[in-house]
């Protein structure tokens, strides 16, 4: 008795996915994740501190009604920027709350540097693409 497989469409069907680019992004994703989550909160407090600052200024000083408008513009875009990174930021605490992100980069660079840095294996891709 055969068994039938349903073809299900995936991401990497979709387009030409450079699988070597592709495994290296996460492999560098889950080594760096944490990093980056320092930096985002550290870009956030600046944004904040920033706002503060215009705001402080803002109160100390008479602006004029065309001052206003620019600052305005300015403290939108902080604001917009801050909250972009805060939901980067959150996103990327989700996505790694249950996940031993080193161990998994470890993982991924090991397996990496088995398949793309081993010569037989390049020679079996590079006639595969051939």
């Amino acid at each position: 008795m055969s068994t039938s497989v349903e073809r299900i469409t995936t991401t990497f069907d979709r387009e030409d996915i450079d699988i070597k680019r592709f495994a290296k992004q996460q492999m560098e994703f889950y080594r760096d994740v944490k990093q980056h989550i320092y930096n985002l909160k550290i870009d956030i407090a600046e944004i904040g501190a920033d706002i503060e600052d215009i705001l402080y200024r803002i109160e100390s000083e008479s602006y004029k009604q065309v001052d206003s408008y620019k600052v305005f513009k300015e403290l939108k875009m902080l604001r917009n920027i801050k909250k972009s990174k805060e939901h980067e930021l959150n996103c990327c605490i989700e996505m790694t709350r249950k996940i031993d992100c080193d161990r998994l980069a470890k993982i991924l660079e090991h397996s990496y540097s088995k398949v793309f840095e081993t010569p037989v294996v390049q020679e079996r891709i590079a006639s595969d693409v051939a």
